[in-house]
């Protein structure tokens, strides 16, 4: 079976990580051969990528998600038809398109649409663009109206959470058998149980974390910066702002603005992120839509309690009093408050567990593998 991907977003995050790991899932099979082809600019990926195995056949391009990819999916443009050309060349039996969401790499999803060749997209997150840009607006019924078209396109989508399930088959109308769900995993076998190891006392310092990209309409980092000034152990703090984006000037005036930039740290991108799941007591995860974050993963995993907004991904395994409604800064602040003041010892070990037995590595790779080579061997 020939496999090939595509992927032109030039950003590299938690979706490409994942894409990897689903991709030497497949390698390891001999009967499987994959290609892919991705963006010359995202230097992160094509790094991660020359690191899975000398069988994989790594094809960088010019081509990259822009601004009006969409208008050139829909008439077939010259990008389009470059797109299709290449693919044609490699004689791919399948191609999975990988889009963190349908507006990325629309071109390459048009593109293999055009070859007749069966097409899965790999989407973590299928939101309404009324959310995705937190308004109901002409423009934004036009994008949906396009949107849907795109949605039209796959014979299969390949998921990462139930929420996104959802919305494929009630708003986009897909057939739940076109529909198919593989969790994200962490490895496991590495990391010892944890020992919930915070201790309440008055001078405790608190070492709260946000991990991911700095952007505040879907991370909402400046939710938290203007509400965390209101927690009553505020001066307690000390906080890591872990990751980088197009909002990180932003935060930092923020924080200046709050009074707390003494307490603030700006740690930027780190590669690896394992050593700080061991430093923080607490993660915040103010999101406004998220898919399967692997951050949640990773801080079950290592034993970190995580204050996150009841969405997606997060409602799904974190305990309840973990919660709090999205958008909601005070209860933001009252679940900090919370988890810091009780044990949280018993929820720490069954979030171990809930890795060890369900959401780690090996089996997300297994139901990657066999999601693809079901979805292959189905007639559309």
């Amino acid at each position: 079976m020939r496999i090939l991907i595509y992927s032109d977003p030039v950003v590299f995050g938690g979706h490409e990580r994942t894409l990897c790991e689903g991709i030497q899932a497949l390698i390891e099979d001999e009967d499987i051969v994959v290609s892919i082809i991705v963006s010359e600019k995202n230097d992160r990926f094509i790094n991660e990528l020359s690191l899975i195995d000398s069988g994989l056949s790594v094809i960088a391009t010019k081509f990259e998600t822009r601004p009006g990819d969409i208008f050139r999916a829909l008439f077939k443009t010259k990008t389009v038809q470059e797109i299709s050309n290449l693919m044609r060349d490699l004689e791919p039996e399948m191609i999975l398109v990988s889009q963190g969401a349908i507006g990325l790499s629309n071109c390459g999803l048009r593109a293999a649409k055009m070859l007749g060749v069966k097409t899965m997209s790999f989407i973590p997150m299928a939101h309404p663009v009324s959310l995705v840009r937190g308004k109901s607006s002409f423009d934004v019924f036009v994008q949906e109206s396009l949107y849907r078209w795109l949605y039209s396109l796959p014979d299969f989508f390949l998921t990462t959470n139930k929420t996104s399930s959802d919305y494929l088959h009630h708003r986009y109308h897909v057939r739940d058998e076109r529909i198919l769900v593989s969790y994200y995993g962490v490895k496991s076998e590495d990391v010892s149980p944890p020992c919930y190891m915070f201790e309440k006392g008055k001078n405790k310092r608190i070492q709260l974390g946000i991990i991911g990209r700095v952007e505040f309409y879907q991370k909402r980092h400046d939710l938290f910066f203007q509400l965390i000034t209101q927690h009553p152990l505020v001066k307690n703090f000390d906080i890591h702002i872990l990751g980088d984006g197009p909002d990180l000037d932003a935060c930092r005036e923020l924080a200046i603005r709050q009074g707390i930039q003494d307490q603030v740290t700006f740690h930027g991108w780190i590669s690896d992120i394992r050593d700080w799941y061991r430093k923080l007591d607490l993660i915040v995860m103010p999101s406004r839509f998220e898919g399967f974050p692997l951050v949640i993963l990773e801080a079950m995993l290592y034993g970190v309690p995580i204050a996150a907004s009841k969405v997606d991904g997060m409602k799904e395994v974190l305990p309840e009093h973990w919660l709090f409604p999205e958008g909601d800064g005070l209860g933001m602040n009252k679940v900090i408050e919370k988890i810091l003041e009780n044990d949280q010892t018993a929820f720490i070990n069954d979030n171990y567990n809930i890795i060890c037995t369900q959401l780690n590595r090996e089996a997300y790779k297994k139901s990657f593998k066999e999601n693809i080579i079901n979805a292959y061997q189905q007639s559309v």
